[in-house]
């Protein structure tokens, strides 16, 4: 068990040595307008615990993201040379215009923001620094996925395709391969809203996650995009994050207490910038909310 030695190891930190701490959080869906079923859409910019996030900047250039960036959610204080874990967790909601959903958990290591996703790609630049030693949430890109979330309304159907840096640097399969692409299939994606891997029809809103190509299990770095087909307008911004853990939302007013026990408990880093993203599972309106939390503990 990672952090603990034995079941006996685990009980004694977190109860007799009281290592363990609550992460409550109540953040507002992000959505610029009324989305669809089935869309992932962030909890970042629109407010909440942990203040607004500001997803925006100079078009490419790309932004270290931690735990003291505005907007992610109080982690405490470093535990090293312990090591931090979710041990259970919730998440609900007063909406039935969310319900049912699911809730991602994720750390945010680094956005390319701004950037362009009509006619002429933006140029990418400031990459994330990987270390390759010690163990921190920057020495490997192993679990790193790639999102791009719309900070400005998207309209008409365009796809983006990918060239990156896998978990140990190899370039992986260039633009145009199948598992490289993000792309909205519909006329309308609200800010707010992330594009979607494995979209062939309208109405298939697809994954959160650029699909990796065979053998890969993290991104280091995004190198460059083209544009296959014109989105004709918005912005988007390309997210490399770790997703650690999902809560589910079942009804409006329930919530579900989820285990991480048996799990394997997930990781959450030191200096983790914290961030929730929710497929929702109705047709949101803006201003929606979601509750819950996140219970840790180290050792």
């Amino acid at each position: 068990m990672t952090g603990f030695s034995s079941h006996a190891d685990f009980m004694l930190e977190t109860t007799t040595n009281a290592k363990r701490a609550p992460i409550d959080f109540n953040r507002t869906i992000d959505t610029g307008a009324t989305t669809a079923a089935g869309r992932w859409h962030g909890a970042f910019t629109s407010g909440g615990t942990g203040g607004a996030m500001t997803l925006t900047g100079t078009a490419g250039t790309g932004i270290v993201m931690n735990r003291s960036t505005a907007g992610a959610l109080p982690l405490g204080a470093d535990v090293s040379t312990d090591t931090r874990h979710a041990l259970s967790g919730y998440a609900m909601t007063s909406s039935a215009l969310v319900a049912p959903a699911s809730v991602l958990l994720t750390d945010i290591i680094h956005i390319y923001p701004s950037c362009v996703v009509v006619t002429t790609p933006t140029v990418l630049s400031n990459h994330p620094t990987w270390t390759g030693t010690g163990d921190t949430r920057m020495t490997s890109a192993v679990g790193v996925q790639l999102s791009a979330l719309l900070t400005t309304a998207g309209t008409v159907a365009g796809t983006l395709n990918f060239t990156y840096l896998d978990q140990g640097g190899a370039s992986a399969n260039t633009a145009g391969i199948q598992g490289t692409s993000l792309s909205s299939v519909v006329a309308a994606h609200p800010t707010g809203c992330f594009l979607a891997s494995g979209q062939a029809t309208t109405g298939n809103n697809g994954g959160l996650f650029m699909p990796l190509a065979a053998g890969d299990t993290g991104v280091q770095r995004v190198s460059s995009y083209t544009i296959t087909t014109n989105i004709t307008s918005g912005v988007a911004c390309l997210m490399l994050h770790r997703p650690i853990c999902y809560l589910p939302i079942g009804i409006q007013g329930g919530l579900t207490l989820v285990d991480f026990y048996q799990m394997g408990l997930p990781r959450i880093y030191d200096d983790s910038c914290l961030g929730l993203i929710t497929m929702v599972g109705a047709a949101t309106t803006a201003a929606q909310t979601i509750q819950g939390q996140i219970f840790t503990g180290w050792g």
